[in-house]
C-alpha cells in the first residue's frame, strides 16, 4: 500500500484509490505518514489535528479515528492493518517503507538534486528532474488546515521552489531558454512573489530574442510587488534588468556565442521528438507495434524511477494524464543518450501515421501564433 501527502491525502493499492473517511481520519494519518516509522504519542496527534483548541473527547476521537483507518486499510488491503498497530504505552506508528511515501521519495529526491555539485550541468537537471516528476498533482496536504498542516505545507514548498530554481537555472545554462519558457510562466505562477524565478524568466525571455517583452514582465513584476508586499525589485533583478537594457554579453551562454541559433534549433528538436514518442506511447496496446515496443523501452530506460513508471502508466492507460511529469525527463535522455535516441526514432519511423502530435500547455505557451485561416485536415489530438 502506498501513501500520499503531496496533494490530498491519499491511500492506494494496486486497485487503486481507497477512500479514508472524513477530513479528520486524514489528518491524524497524515501525521504518521510524515512521522514514518517513529512512534508518535496522543499528546502529539491531538497537537497536530487540534492545535490549541482540542475538544474534551479528543483522546477518545483519535483512538476511534485510528480504529476506523485499520478497518479501512484492511478492507482495501488484505493485512494492511498491521501497517497501523495498536497503540502501545499510548503511542502510534506507521510502518511503511520510505519508498511507498510520496512526500518521502520527494524530500529524498530534492536532497539529492540539491546536493549535486560539480560534473555535467545535465546530471544536475537529471537529478532536480526526477525530484520534481515526484510531485504529481496539486498543492501538498490538500483539504487539511491548522498550525501543523500550513508550517509542513509551506516547508514542502519551499523545497519544491528551491528545487524548481536549481532545475531552469541549469537548463539556462544548457541554452535550454526556449523549452523553459512555458514551465517559467507555470513556476510563476506558483510563487507569483520569487524574484529568482522573475530573474530566470527575463533571462529566458531575452536569450530567446524577445527583449521587449523582457521588459514588459519586469515592469508588470515590479508593480505587482508593490502591490503586494510595497517593496521595490531586489538587487539581482535590477542588475539583470540593466545588463538586458544595456545588451551586456554576460547575459548570453557560452554555448550560444559561436553558432548562434544551433542549440535553439537542438533544443527544438528534441522536444519535437519527445512529443512525437509520448504520442505514440499512448496507443501502446500491450502488442508487439511499435508503440508496445517504445512502451517497453521506456519501461527499460526508466525502470529505477517510480514516478516516471507512474505516468507511463497514465498515458498507456489512455487518462489523458502523465505527460507533464515524464516529458521534461523524456527530452533530456533523449539529448544526452544517442543510442537510447536512435531506438526510439527507429520506433517511430517505423509506426503508422498517428493521429496527431500532443499539444501541450507548455508548448501552446511557447508556440508562434498564425493570423492566417487553415484547414485541419486530419484529426486533432489534444493530449494531456
Amino acid at each position: 500500500m502506498r501513501f500520499k501527502l503531496l496533494g490530498e491525502i491519499a491511500a492506494e493499492t494496486d486497485d487503486g484509490l481507497v477512500s479514508l473517511g472524513e477530513v479528520k481520519h486524514r489528518h491524524v494519518l497524515a501525521v504518521l505518514v510524515e512521522r514514518r516509522g517513529d512512534r508518535v504519542g496522543i499528546e502529539h496527534l491531538i497537537d497536530r489535528v487540534w492545535g490549541d483548541d482540542p475538544p474534551e473527547s479528543a483522546k477518545k476521537l483519535v483512538r476511534d479515528y485510528l480504529s476506523d483507518l485499520r478497518k479501512i486499510l484492511e478492507a482495501a488491503e488484505p493485512g494492511a492493518k498491521s501497517l497501523l498497530p495498536s497503540g502501545a504505552g499510548g503511542a502510534y506508528r506507521l510502518e511503511v517503507p520510505p519508498e511507498d511515501v510520496d512526500v518521502h521519495r520527494f524530500t529524498r529526491l530534492c536532497a539529492r538534486a540539491l546536493r549535486a555539485e560539480g560534473g555535467a550541468v545535465t546530471t544536475v537537471v537529471e537529478h532536480c528532474r526526477t525530484a520534481l516528476a515526484a510531485w504529481t498533482s496539486g498543492t501538498a496536504l490538500a483539504g487539511l488546515s491548522g498550525e501543523w498542516a500550513d508550517g509542513y505545507r509551506r516547508r514542502l514548498e519551499e523545497e519544491l521552489r528551491a528545487v524548481w530554481i536549481r532545475c531552469l537555472d541549469a537548463e539556462l545554462a544548457l541554452g535550454g531558454h526556449r523549452r523553459i519558457l512555458g514551465e517559467l510562466v507555470e513556476a510563476q505562477n506558483r510563487f507569483p512573489l520569487d524574484e529568482k524565478i522573475a530573474e530566470l524568466r527575463m533571462l529566458a525571455l531575452y536569450r530567446a530574442r524577445r527583449p521587449s517583452e523582457a521588459e514588459a514582465f519586469f515592469e508588470e513584476f515590479a508593480k505587482r510587488l508593490e502591490k503586494e508586499i510595497g517593496a521595490d525589485p531586489g538587487n539581482d533583478l535590477m542588475q539583470i534588468r540593466r545588463w538586458i537594457l544595456a545588451k551586456d554579453p554576460r547575459l548570453v551562454v557560452d554555448e550560444e556565442r559561436p553558432s548562434g541559433p544551433k542549440h535553439e534549433d537542438r533544443s527544438d528538436r528534441m522536444t519535437t521528438l519527445a512529443d512525437s514518442a509520448l504520442e505514440l506511447v499512448s496507443r501502446a496496446d500491450g502488442g508487439t507495434s511499435p508503440a508496445a515496443n517504445l512502451a517497453a523501452l521506456f519501461r527499460r530506460e526508466f525502470g529505477g524511477d517510480d514516478a516516471a513508471i507512474l505516468a507511463l502508466d497514465k498515458i498507456t492507460a489512455g487518462t489523458g494524464e502523465g505527460v507533464r511529469e515524464l516529458r521534461a525527463l523524456l527530452i533530456l535522455r533523449l539529448d544526452n543518450d544517442t543510442s537510447f535516441r536512435e531506438q526510439v526514432e527507429k520506433l517511430i519511423a517505423a509506426a503508422p501515421a498517428s493521429a496527431g502530435p500532443f499539444v501541450t500547455a507548455r508548448s501552446i505557451g511557447t508556440a508562434a501564433v498564425f493570423t492566417d485561416k487553415v484547414t485541419v485536415k486530419r484529426d486533432l489530438r489534444i493530449g494531456g
